[in-house]
């Protein structure tokens, strides 16, 4: 089976039929069936078949599919990330379906060239699985790039910049009837100057110029008679230009629901 390359051809068919579901939108149950394999079995079988010669017992290869697998997954979004391309499911499918593909054509056409079968082992070495000297080096480098692979996207995600922004929140005090409370909260990473600007039915009501610490937060209450329009804008420090945030509401008028 191996000499027809039955694993191989199993092997991208499963790349492809992963590409497949995600194009076509299939279930998450399906894509799940043909994802688990992709992640970690398929990629580092074949590349497995790439580095390795076929003499290697299935306890073996199988850890080796493994470990590669995992490698692959662990470099590629590392790669994929320094890329700047979005960490979806389509873009994971890709590049195990890529690096599936790839390994099995490379597997393909290395186990063409090999012309003569390997002689046959007696039942007494064939329970006895040796590896040579550069199939252990190749093990080691594997491992060394599997752990360091592993290392880097943990650092990556614990440095990974969070989003900076602004949070702005005008709400009504049902506690204090006539007055709106004005929340900014700042997630900047690092202190920020605002000035915050209210507006009553479109005439300037008030100014602040404040400055919140990173993570801090300003509160200010303000009159809202019922019926009464409120707009609040907050400018990222004292000069002019569009408001980095605005938000509006309307005073219920006394009654309403």
């Amino acid at each position: 089976m191996r000499d027809r390359s039955v694993d191989l051809l199993s092997a991208a068919g499963l790349a492809l039929a992963a590409v497949a579901a995600v194009w076509a939108g299939a279930p998450v149950a399906l894509t799940t069936v043909l994802g688990v394999p992709l992640v970690l079995l398929a990629p580092g079988y074949v590349w497995t078949e790439v580095f390795f010669d076929s003499g290697l017992g299935a306890e073996i290869r199988a850890a080796l599919s493994v470990a590669l697998s995992l490698t692959v997954t662990a470099l590629g979004g590392v790669l994929l990330y320094v890329a700047g391309v979005q960490l979806d499911r389509a873009s994971w499918v890709a590049l195990l379906a890529a690096t599936t593909l790839i390994g099995a054509a490379v597997a393909a056409v290395l186990r063409a060239r090999v012309r003569t079968d390997p002689p046959a082992q007696s039942p007494a070495r064939r329970s006895v699985q040796r590896i040579s000297v550069t199939q252990a080096v190749r093990l080691g480098l594997a491992a060394v790039i599997g752990a360091a692979a592993v290392g880097v996207a943990v650092h990556s995600a614990q440095v990974q910049a969070q989003p900076a922004f602004t949070q702005l929140a005008v709400n009504q005090l049902l506690a204090a009837p006539g007055t709106a409370q004005i929340v900014v909260g700042n997630h900047e990473q690092r202190p920020q100057q605002y000035r915050v600007v209210a507006s009553t039915d479109g005439v300037v009501s008030s100014t602040w110029t404040i400055t919140v610490a990173d993570g801090g937060g300003w509160r200010h209450l303000v009159p809202a008679g019922p019926g009464q329009r409120l707009a609040v804008d907050v400018y990222r420090g004292t000069s002019g230009g569009s408001p980095y945030r605005h938000v509006t509401i309307t005073i219920p008028p006394v009654g309403a629901r």
